[in-house]
């Protein structure tokens, strides 16, 4: 029993890393978003833009709120990643990071179905969709691996102090 309770913190170490390596990929795939889709966020701008201040004012708003999309998601990946890596080393961590991998993992499989969905103007190839599916699938795994491993630690941790 030992030996698993020291198999399933090396895996919570290792998920950590990796769950902050995909809140990296996640403010990425949101900025090339963006980048790609200029028209999602311009529709608004121009149709309210009686004047070129006006028009600057909401340019900025836009990269504010995106800045701020960003900043909050890697912020929720480093969080849970640094609390699995931080429980893999068997220090003493909450629970609510567990509650916060479950809601991401539920996100991601939201977001995993809109893959799914046609496109009227799709200019991406297929190939680079399935290409962001399967990261994004391979994301999904992961997070639900760090909740599976995190709690069979816990209730193993229990029974070994027993």
């Amino acid at each position: 029993m030992e030996t698993k309770l020291r198999r399933y913190r090396g895996s919570l170490v290792t998920n950590g890393g990796c769950i902050i390596a995909f809140g990296l990929w996640s403010a990425l795939k949101f900025v090339i978003t963006f980048i790609t889709d200029p028209d999602l966020f311009n529709y608004e701008i121009n149709d309210h833009a009686e004047s070129s201040e006006y028009a600057l004012i909401l340019k900025i708003m836009t990269v504010i709120f995106v800045a701020s999309i960003i900043a909050l998601i890697l912020y929720i990946h480093i969080y849970i990643g640094r609390s699995s890596y931080r429980e893999g080393l068997s220090e003493k961590t909450g629970s609510f990071y567990l509650v916060i991998t479950f809601i991401v993992a539920v996100i991601v499989l939201f977001e995993m179905v809109l893959y799914l969905v046609p496109r009227d103007n799709i200019e991406e190839t297929f190939i680079s969709l399935l290409a962001a599916f399967f990261i994004d699938l391979t994301k999904e795994l992961l997070l639900v691996d760090t909740l599976y491993v995190a709690v069979m630690s816990r209730h193993l941790a229990k029974k070994l102090a027993k």
